[in-house]
């Protein structure tokens, strides 16, 4: 017999005695799927699941050849307190044992029924809790409603009446299935059913429904503001109500334009809805100008409202002299009417032979401002008396003939007592020297800046560091002469003084390459490392037009450098405050402020200071501000807040000078990050903060709609940035670019190139007014990475810049394309003080409209920036230093590249020479713009 067979042979007969072995009469088998549930195949047969522990693995054990789950226990010890072993489980002794919201039946915890009021509390000597459905203990004070939590927090939550916990509510979402916000509460649900509403009322909703006043209509006209007459879907129709009968009902509720999209309540997928009012407003499609009724405009193929959006609008419709002023087309004030007067830009520099556009700007007693088409202007010395250094015309145009200062000087009337007091502005007209080159170095304010050192290079080399460098100190003008400089072009670097403001050096250093002029102007940008240019606002919701418990706001400045814009210019830095009625600690934006009104309209505070910053020099403040039930408002990632922006107030208050200060300690954890000075509170460590105590104070009542609806259709954005920001902006000629309205867009999935498509979107802004009424209209797409939270991704952007420049009567046309983005700057390399460009990048750029690029070198010792001319086929510029501390000279240094596209025609070396446009007229010129750090 061979040996197989025979053991085969023997453990047949020995099975009997085996455990696991089938039995003789056991089902045969050749695979466990043979077996039934709870059997394994052994041997031929099929027999127990398990002889030991072991084939069950480590979560369960051998009983009676299964495996089976553990027992909880052997002995009562091994129970949590109030639990008992019986027969290897942990069985509770009571409903004290269990959760709250548990009852113990037959030794185990069971979820217990939801209370809907306080009958099935009181033989327990509690009270329901609504919104969790507990029975919870009678409350003393709104502490005792949320043991262990913060007070604050616990009194923000609920509210304690008569021995009952209440909770706190921003709207019907807050409090949960079946209840409603009642006066900033939780209460059960008025109604359910048609029956359970009085005589001439209704029943909102089966599930949380309010009785509301029932008022039958045949058609809209019936109805009031912001109501439609409309049968209830079958869906949605209250039990016992009669469907088909059709009553005004509100209008579904939104912030913006995208909250109306889709299927909304008593609405169809071919329904065409616009955000006003905070409700969606039905409205008609439409395929061009003039396909919509009177008083509409076609916009994104739908009628919307129409205001004027220029003051070509005012001058078709007859009426004139008129300015289309706060959505309305407004008469330019008399003398007698105007209560004051403003003139732009107050501070300017010129050379002789240039000419420069004033702007004088009416404001009437009751705050409007009026641009006016024609004041009186005249052209004085410091003294008061005539000057003969130039002339300016009815228009207010300024031609400088000669050097000197000059007084601008513009009045309603030039009747002595009539209208309001004349208003002045400061001119500096410089000329060129008579021989060698002259350097004009200005701060951020336009101010002369003494004692800088000014190293100047004549007739640079193209691929060479300068072999003879000479240093000027600049005198009381901010000028430095360099008389010996012959050369077609030269290169200069300033170096701040050692000292400025309280002894903290806070400009940067600045250069130009290769300037074509004997007249150069190099303005200073204020050092974003060690200083900052801060604000501190508040916002009053006095005026605004919605209506809500959650009051938030946006504070920001405009700006002069869009090209140097970072998120945190927008929203701000995240500071940790408490939300009432979230019951926890979330991030707001520092730019952010937010009030919860959850009783009685008293506002309770979450941020009530708006703490920002932005770009030094005068410039003007906005603040978006509204109020609305979406709680959710506050836990948007930042980019998305812009995109809710719609639906609220705009305020405005400018000029504002907003100074550049030295950053100070942080001694209370201002931010609530965890970081100051007091080690006993913020063990994390110390850190520096903008000094805003010593900034701009603001203070913005926001109290316009944003009227206007523009339809954007952005270019695809370029690989490197996934997030755009869309802005509507009014280019002052002092203030830069004032933000009117914002919205955000996520770019599409990357495609191979890297692109991504954005989708077209109705921007909604405000009409211009105050000082915005001056300038031009302006569409600013600014395009970025943001993370999962919306935070900005290092400092890589790009953006593109549509302003009406050509028209004499600037209108914001119901649909802008903007033009192409620029792709992020590549191939640029620093070495030994020559910046190299590298690859096809730099040529693709020129090609593209880059005429200027400005490398900003950062250091240990703050930051240089560098303007190069971009030409075709150049590939290197050497980069000229300062002063021993240099950034340039530090081998941790980092190098950032911005490409910048100019209006078409203009050369960037122009810039870098000081007969207009030069580096001061940037923002006016600038088309196109992206950065990356290489």
């Amino acid at each position: 017999m061979p040996r197989s067979l025979l053991l085969l042979t023997v453990l047949a007969l020995a099975c009997p005695w085996i455990a696991g072995c089938s039995t003789a009469n056991a089902p045969a088998c050749e695979t466990d799927a043979d077996c039934g549930e709870g059997a394994r195949c052994r041997f031929g047969g099929c027999g127990p699941t398990c002889i030991a522990d072991e084939d069950c693995g480590t979560e369960q054990v051998c009983s009676g050849g299964r495996c089976v789950a553990p027992p909880e226990c052997a002995k009562d010890g091994d129970c949590a307190e109030g639990f008992t072993c019986r027969a290897g489980a942990c069985a509770c002794s009571g409903d004290s044992a269990c959760a709250a919201n548990q009852a113990c039946v037959e030794g185990r915890c069971n979820a217990r029924e939801r209370c809907t009021s306080d009958e099935p509390c009181l033989p327990l000597g509690r009270r329901c809790e609504l919104t969790q459905g507990l029975c919870v203990p009678p409350c003393a004070l709104p502490t005792d409603c949320a043991p262990g939590v913060d007070g604050r927090v616990a009194t923000a939550l609920f509210a304690c009446q008569s021995g009952s916990c209440i909770r706190r509510c921003l709207g019907d979402a807050s409090c949960g299935t079946g209840l409603i916000c009642d006066e900033g509460f939780c209460r059960a649900a008025a109604c359910k059913t048609y029956a359970d509403c009085p005589a001439g009322n209704y029943c909102t909703s089966a599930t949380a429904g309010r009785c509301a006043p029932e008022v039958r209509c045949s058609s809209d006209a019936a109805c009031g503001p912001n109501e439609r007459c409309r049968t209830f879907e079958e869906d949605t129709c209250p039990p016992g109500f009669p469907c088909e009968r059709a009553i005004c009902q509100e209008l579904p509720r939104c912030l913006s334009d995208a909250d109306c999209a889709g299927l909304l309540p008593g609405f169809t997928s071919s329904t065409l809805a616009y955000c006003q009012d905070q409700h969606c407003q039905p409205t008609t499609g439409c395929s061009g100008p003039g396909t919509c009724a009177a008083g509409l405009a076609c916009v994104g193929g739908a009628c919307v409202p129409g205001p004027c959006r220029g003051d070509s609008d005012c001058a078709a419709a007859g009426a004139a002299p008129a300015r289309c002023v706060d959505a309305v087309c407004t008469p330019v004030p008399s003398a007698s009417e105007t209560a004051s007067l403003q003139l732009h830009p107050a501070r300017a520099w010129m050379v002789a032979g240039d000419r420069l556009a004033f702007h004088a700007v009416a404001y009437t007693a009751g705050g409007q401002a009026v641009p006016l088409p024609q004041a009186t202007f005249e052209l004085l010395d410091p003294s008061g008396a005539p000057s003969t250094l130039g002339s300016i015309g009815a228009d207010g145009v300024l031609q400088a003939a000669a050097a000197g200062e000059l007084v601008v000087r513009a009045s309603h009337s030039p009747q002595p007592g009539s209208g309001a007091l004349p208003r002045e502005a400061r001119v500096t007209v410089v000329a060129p020297p008579g021989s060698g080159k002259t350097v004009y170095v200005l701060d951020v304010q336009q101010a002369p800046v003494e004692g800088a050192d000014v190293v100047g290079c004549d007739a640079p080399p193209a691929a060479a560091t300068c072999a003879s460098p000479v240093t000027v100190r600049t005198d009381a003008a901010g000028s430095a002469h360099f008389p010996s400089f012959s050369g077609s072009t030269a290169s200069f670097t300033v170096s701040p003084p050692a000292a400025l403001d309280g002894g903290a050096r806070l400009l940067e250093r600045t250069s130009v390459v290769e300037a074509p002029g004997a007249l150069v102007f190099i303005p200073l940008g204020g050092e974003r490392e060690t200083g900052a240019a801060p604000f501190r606002g508040t916002t009053s919701f006095t005026s605004v037009h919605g209506t809500g418990t959650l009051w938030a706001g946006l504070t920001l400045l405009s700006t002069s450098d869009p090209a140097d814009l970072e998120l945190t210019d927008v929203v701000g830095e995240p500071f940790q405050a408490q939300v009432p009625g979230l019951g926890q600690s979330v991030p707001v934006p520092s730019n952010v402020v937010a009030y919860t009104s959850a009783a009685f309209g008293i506002p309770t505070k979450v941020k009530d200071t708006a703490y920002g910053t932005g770009r030094p020099g005068r410039r003007a403040a906005v603040a978006f501000a509204g109020k609305t039930d979406g709680a959710q408002l506050l836990t948007l990632r930042t980019v998305d807040l812009l995109a809710a922006l719609g639906g609220l107030d705009v305020g405005l208050q400018g000029t504002v000078a907003v100074p550049h200060l030295p950053k100070i300690p942080d001694l209370s954890d201002v931010d609530g990050d965890g970081r100051c000075e007091q080690v006993q509170d913020c063990p994390a460590g110390s850190e520096l903060v903008a000094d805003h105590a010593n900034g701009a104070q603001l203070s913005l009542a926001p109290s316009r709609l944003q009227t206007l609806r523009t339809e954007v259709l952005p270019p695809p954005l370029p690989a490197g940035v996934d997030t755009a920001l869309v802005i509507a902006a009014r280019e002052h000629p002092e203030a830069g670019l004032i933000p009117l309205g914002m919205g955000s867009r996520t770019g599409g999935q990357p495609a191979s190139d890297g692109t991504r498509l954005l989708q077209p979107l109705v921007l909604r802004s405000a009409s211009p007014w105050g000082v915005a009424a001056l300038g031009r209209p302006a569409i600013w797409v600014h395009a970025l990475s943001v993370n999962a939270q919306g935070a900005q991704v290092g400092r890589g952007a790009t953006g593109t810049l549509w302003v009406e420049r050509s028209a004499p009567s600037p209108r914001l046309p119901e649909s802008v394309t903007p033009a192409p983005f620029l792709a992020l700057p590549s191939g640029g390399a620093l070495s030994a003080g020559i910046f190299a460009a590298g690859g096809t990048g730099w040529g693709s750029a020129h090609a593209a409209g880059v005429r200027l690029a400005r490398i900003t070198v950062q250091g240990a010792t703050g930051r240089h920036v560098y303007w190069l001319p971009v030409t075709a086929g150049r590939t290197a510029w050497p980069l000229l230093p300062g002063d021993a501390a240099d950034p340039l000279l530090d081998a941790s240094r980092t190098v950032e590249v911005q490409w910048l596209a100019l209006e078409p025609g203009l050369d960037g070396a122009a810039l870098l020479d000081a007969p207009a446009p030069s580096l001061l007229d940037l923002p006016r010129v600038l088309r196109a713009y992206s950065r990356s750090q290489q």
